[in-house]
């Protein structure tokens, strides 16, 4: 049975109650166009329409939680009636709402007022009415202003954006009020249900109008939760331990993921605006102008269509001045002068708008990945990070954007070459643990499946004789030396012996000549060789010694690489270890390090500017 109206209300005065209710209540009604309205309806209303949507899960007294669908795919708006249709209209389009009706309303009291000669008045609201337009018109323009400043700028914090891309791509559970600490688990197991009910239905819907019938439907949507849109602080931790973390909700981890079901589907794209509030802007001044024609011609005692055409010249700024006398007049054309002025910001907006909407389009495919490839570079310490993310905006000049594969943060860094770069970082150092390289490699590679995996950052060398530290070694094979057999005192290795991916290989090398890399920290030599992979950490000459009798030839290793083979290998993608000498296996110090990462990002860098990887003639073929 669906809930009335005032339980509706009545939930939402609760939810607000909470002790963090208001920041709730802001959280699910973000700052709509033009930044001064809110783009949502009152909460009462958004609980009313999700309750006729099925998507409120009710529990004891007034607690409840709302699951939202992505803003891409918000459902149908045009059905259960009237009522409803319009409950929808008010809370999916709240901003547009108010911008548009008291406009309207004045238009329309001006109007009325025309029979009766009442000029003055009939001026008045359409005055008004021209400023209304005119001053959210120009708070949206500053607020888009602002917000293409912040994007552009370094400092932005990435969680935000993330949370942008999280509510607009995904479902998620926009507001959750549980005030009993021992049910807030219960909800939450509730919640995931009838996400899978949804989207069911959503699939069965789509199936019947295409004239089909599905059977069991396997639901691989991942639901996400903004933490804002918890009420308490035990609900807030209750998110945080649903998604398996030990951490608890600060201001960094502000968004959770509640599912996160096998084999999801390709990333969605942001839901962006394509500039069509422009045709609001018109629409509006369009109407203004109509109603303002009418008294300007009376006044003025010219025809209909020589006061329009005055009104709109205005707007250009060349009003010709034999129709500016008159009580009133003036104001007018005053008016729409600022209003041509706040239409050219409008313009300008609309336009920068409808090139991202259009640049955002294509679908993340296969036939994407011929034309674009994407290459993931990972890395396991932050100033290996650090360094790429330097190395790569030195040529592209790209502010970097941060994305979620499942628990694993990835940075997007731009295009190079004709590639578009992904850069993400282990959360520990090794290869062996959950948190290491291998389970980072492999969940953020079966997710975004790019054509070329690269392992860059620091590594020790075993030749000092022609090695020196800042040098970079690229990998003809990887060779893991922990799988070893002891027979009669003989140690053998019996790990695997891999080559990397011959493109990738003949790319570096061929980077090597000519000018050395533009990013570089200093000059530097690059080696080719076989380098070795070992979960255990040398740092005594001993340690060394016995690396260097098992694998002579071996330029130098690491602890990770053999953790990227495995995860490339596991989902078709072409490899290579390109790494920077920090020390050689012994006597450590973190001293070397940032130069020896800077070197191999730079060369990194060389090699996508010149190896013409995402050639739209290259074979996808592995």
């Amino acid at each position: 049975m669906s809930a009335s109206f005032g339980q509706c209300w009545a939930a939402a005065t609760a939810a607000a109650d909470a002790p963090l209710g208001r920041e709730a209540i802001d959280a699910a009604r973000p700052r709509g166009l033009f930044g001064v309205l809110r783009g949502r309806g009152p909460v009462a209303v958004q609980v009313y329409v999700a309750d006729r949507d099925g998507r409120v899960v009710w529990q004891h007294g007034q607690a409840f939680a709302l699951i939202e669908p992505p803003a891409a795919e918000p459902g149908p708006l045009l059905s259960g009636g009237l009522p409803l249709i319009a409950a929808r209209v008010l809370d999916r389009h709240w901003d547009v709402t108010l911008f548009a009706v008291p406009p309207v309303l004045l238009l329309a009291a001006g109007v009325a007022a025309m029979p009766q000669r009442q000029a003055l008045l009939v001026v008045v609201l359409a005055l008004l009415a021209v400023l209304y337009v005119a001053v959210l018109m120009t708070c949206f323009v500053v607020r888009s202003l602002l917000r293409t400043y912040q994007s552009g700028r370094a400092g932005r914090d990435p969680y935000r954006r993330a949370e942008e891309r999280m509510r607009g791509g995904y479902w998620h559970l926009s507001l959750c009020h549980q005030p009993l600490d021992q049910r807030t688990e219960e909800l939450l197991t509730v919640v995931t249900g009838r996400l899978v009910e949804l989207v069911s239905a959503r699939v069965r819907g789509k199936a019947a109008e295409a004239g089909g019938l599905v059977g069991d439907i396997r639901v691989t949507e991942r639901l996400v939760c903004v933490l804002r849109s918890a009420i308490t602080t035990r609900m807030r931790t209750t998110l945080v331990e649903a998604t398996g973390s030990a951490r608890r909700p600060d201001e960094r981890s502000r968004v959770v993921i509640l599912t996160q079901p096998a084999g999801w589907p390709e990333v969605r794209r942001d839901p962006l605006d394509t500039g069509s509030f422009i045709v609001w802007f018109l629409t509006g001044v369009g109407a203004i102008t109509a109603v303002l024609g009418a008294v300007t011609g009376d006044r003025q005692r010219v025809g209909y269509g020589a006061a329009v055409r005055w009104l709109l010249l205005n707007l250009v700024w060349s009003g010709p001045p034999e129709l500016t006398a008159g009580s009133g007049v003036w104001v007018i054309g005053a008016l729409y002068r600022l209003l041509g002025l706040t239409g050219i910001g409008v313009g300008v907006t609309a336009g920068y708008r409808f090139v991202t909407w259009q640049r955002a389009q294509t679908p993340i495919s296969e036939g994407e990945r011929a034309i674009m490839p994407q290459v993931l570079i990972m890395v396991a310490k932050e100033l290996e990070r650090d360094a790429v993310m330097a190395a790569v905006k030195a040529v592209n000049d790209t502010q970097h954007r941060l994305d979620f594969a499942g628990d694993r943060g990835v940075f997007f860094l731009g295009d190079i070459g004709g590639v578009r770069i992904m850069l993400a970082q282990s959360a520990e150092p090794g290869a062996a643990n959950p948190n290491g390289m291998l389970m980072s490699a492999s969940e953020i590679t079966r997710f975004y499946r790019p054509r070329y995996l690269i392992l860059t950052g620091v590594c020790y060398g075993l030749r000092e004789d022609r090695q020196q530290i800042g040098d970079v070694l690229v990998s003809v094979r990887v060779i893991d030396i922990d799988h070893r057999s002891d027979v009669d005192g003989v140690v053998r290795i019996r790990g695997v012996n891999v080559p990397p991916s011959t493109r990738l290989l003949s790319r570096l090398q061929a980077s090597t000549a000519g000018e050395p890399a533009a990013t570089a920290a200093d000059q530097f030599d690059v080696h080719f060789g076989p380098m070795l992979s070992s979960t255990t950490l040398v740092n005594s000459p001993s340690g060394r010694a016995q690396i260097k009798d098992l694998a002579p030839n071996a330029l130098g290793g690491d602890m990770e690489s053999v953790a990227v083979y495995t995860a490339a290998a596991a989902h078709d993608a072409e490899w290579i270890v390109v790494k920077g000498i920090s020390d050689f296996a012994q006597r450590k110090t973190h001293d070397h390090q940032p130069r020896a990462a800077a070197n191999a990002a730079a060369q990194i860098v060389r090699m996508l500017q010149i190896g013409r990887l995402g050639e739209i003639g290259e074979s996808v073929e592995r």
